[in-house]
């Protein structure tokens, strides 16, 4: 059953730190500037002036990266809260990959998980 899978999934991720709070925060100009893992990066693409992109690992335990949009000219997108060298993101993350989906919400650079 994948619904039961994923919760155990979950479960085995945070039991073993893999759900994590992102330590750093890096601002780029463009993609090419970030690397193949992110880690626990969180990147900022775009100028100075303005945030384009919010690019982090998937907490999920697995290697996954994902790209959120910011520009609010392209849908869907999300926006962008920065205080004290913490991100928040909203609406929450959905991300499908490698067959499953993860749900959660970024608050203050703390993944918190989203149970549906």
């Amino acid at each position: 059953n994948m619904w039961f899978q994923k919760i155990i999934n979950k479960w085995k991720s945070k039991k073993e730190g893999s759900i994590y709070k992102y330590t750093t925060i890096k601002k780029v100009q463009s993609f090419s500037e970030i690397p193949k893992v992110v880690g626990s990066t969180i990147y900022l693409v775009g100028s100075v002036q303005s945030n384009k992109w919010v690019v982090l690992k998937c907490p999920c335990g697995d290697s996954g990266r994902i790209e959120v949009n910011l520009m609010k000219s392209c849908y869907p997108n999300w926006r962008l809260k920065i205080k004290e060298k913490n991100i928040s993101l909203w609406p929450s993350i959905v991300a499908n990959h490698n067959g499953h989906t993860c749900h959660f919400w970024l608050k203050g650079n703390k993944v918190e998980w989203s149970w549906y």
